[in-house]
C-alpha cells in the first residue's frame, strides 16, 4: 500500500473528534440495499432509538473496497447477485480495530484498521451528496462532502 502516515489530510477538528475511536474493534459491518457500507465500532443497547451507531462510518453513493497489502478482499463493484451475498463477503473479513483515517486524494478516504486492513471510500459520481459520514457519540457527525471538505455538526439536526 502507499504511504500510510496516519491522519494524512484530516483536519485537526475532525481528528480530535475521532480520538476516542482509535483502538476500538469493528463490531458491525452492514451492506445497504444500494451497496453502501456501514462499519460500527460500538454496539447500541437494545433500547436505543439512534438510527446509527455511536461510532459508525457510513458511505453514500460511492464505491468502496476492503484491501490487505495490495489485494482487494471485497468491493462494492464485485459481481454480487444480491445484497445478502455482499453482506456475507464482508462478514467473512476480520476488520479489527480502527487506527486512523486518511484523505488519499481530493475526493477519496481510507479507513486504516489494524491487521493490515484498509477500507477505501472512493467518490465515483458527480452529484452533491456526501461521500462519508462518521457518527460520533454526543449526536455529532463528521461529514466528508462531495467537494472533499470536512464539517463537524450535530447528527440530530432536522430530525423530527
Amino acid at each position: 500500500m502507499a504511504d500510510l502516515a496516519p491522519w494524512r489530510g484530516i483536519p485537526e477538528e475532525i481528528r480530535s473528534a475521532l480520538d476516542d475511536l482509535v483502538g476500538r474493534d469493528c463490531v458491525l459491518k452492514r451492506v445497504s440495499s444500494d451497496y453502501g457500507l456501514s462499519l460500527g465500532f460500538e454496539r447500541l443497547t437494545t433500547n436505543s432509538v439512534l438510527t446509527h451507531g455511536l461510532w459508525e462510518f457510513v458511505t453514500y453513493y460511492c464505491s468502496w473496497r476492503v484491501i490487505s497489502v495490495s489485494r482487494v478482499l471485497c468491493a462494492s463493484c464485485d459481481f454480487f447477485t444480491s445484497r445478502d451475498e455482499a453482506q456475507h463477503a464482508i462478514d467473512e473479513i476480520e476488520l479489527g480495530k480502527f487506527m486512523a483515517l486518511q484523505q488519499i486524494s481530493d475526493l477519496d478516504m481510507r479507513i486504516l484498521l489494524d491487521k493490515g486492513i484498509c477500507v477505501d471510500v472512493l467518490r465515483t459520481i458527480s452529484d452533491d451528496d456526501d461521500t462519508l459520514n462518521v457518527f460520533i457519540p454526543g449526536k455529532r457527525v463528521a461529514v466528508f462532502s462531495s467537494t472533499g471538505e470536512w464539517t463537524l455538526k450535530r447528527s440530530d439536526v432536522g430530525e423530527e
